[in-house]
């Protein structure tokens, strides 16, 4: 027995004469047929200023993708030496909720496939089941939902950040003593957050743990480097200097230093 992408049970039952005839070795054929239904990673292509990320597609998705599968000499197919159909799959254990016997129905996600766009629409789909007069009576209940797993993760990260942010703007302030500078570091974090989520939704890069968790990173190098920067602006005004001359030799002396350091963070992190 082997499962399609669409967990539907597919029945190979093999002729025993066609076998004999054409000499196939059922060992052989076992092998083949597991080795040939698969969905993997092959790496990444570049191509001048692209990347690309190659999947090959090799899972199959209907009988007649098994009854083309090539396994002998001469062109031999599946379904000259085999009769292959949908069946109904063998029932192996039995479900009870509330004592009462009760139907399991298990959803898997494709590769590739969001999550919690996933459960989304089955969630939709099931309300909509729900409406239908032949389910009077009949009571649906959703277990083990995926999706509140990580979207109760992406929100305690959210609320981490939230803090976060609150806790650098006092940090800010005591050390910095000035309203007006620290307004302006503080105001820096959600103007280039908004810069990199939208590069993100041009880009198709979801908004997931490990983004998120990139994102409160790159935020504290951010404060960090905005710090440096006003300071600096600082120091040459108190020089007499004026607003626009102060500005560009403040950020002209620390300039190198701060992309230095950025990008040796960057380049730490770039394996992952």
């Amino acid at each position: 027995t082997l499962y399609g992408v669409e967990q539907k049970e597919i029945k190979i039952q093999l002729l025993s004469d066609r076998l004999a005839s054409h000499k196939v070795d059922v060992r052989n054929l076992v092998n083949l047929l597991m080795s040939s239904n698969f969905s993997l990673t092959a790496g990444k292509i570049t191509d001048g200023n692209k990347r690309f990320s190659v999947r090959p597609m090799g899972e199959f998705i209907s009988v007649e993708d098994y009854k083309n599968i090539i396994v002998g000499p001469s062109n031999l197919k599946l379904a000259d030496i085999a009769h292959v159909s949908y069946g109904q799959p063998v029932l192996e254990y039995g479900r009870h909720l509330d004592r009462k016997y009760a139907i399991g129905l298990d959803i898997f996600k494709e590769s590739g496939a969001n999550v919690v766009e996933v459960t989304d629409r089955v969630l939709a789909e099931i309300e909509e089941i729900k409406k239908n007069p032949e389910m009077t009576g009949i009571s649906i209940y959703e277990m083990d939902n995926q999706a509140d797993g990580i979207i109760s993760s992406l929100m305690e990260l959210l609320k981490s950040g939230f803090l976060g942010a609150l806790l650098a703007t006092m940090v800010l302030y005591f050390f910095l003593r000035r309203w007006a500078t620290t307004f302006m570091v503080t105001l820096a974090v959600p103007i280039s957050l908004l810069i990199t989520l939208a590069c993100m939704y041009f880009l198709d890069v979801s908004l997931n743990i490990l983004s998120m968790m990139g994102l409160l990173l790159a935020v504290g190098m951010l404060v960090d480097n905005a710090v440096v920067a006003t300071e600096s602006i600082h120091r040459h005004q108190e020089k007499g200097e004026d607003i626009e001359k102060a500005t560009v030799l403040g950020v002209k002396e620390i300039s190198m230093a701060i992309t230095a350091g950025t990008l040796t963070s960057i380049i730490v992190f770039l394996p992952n």
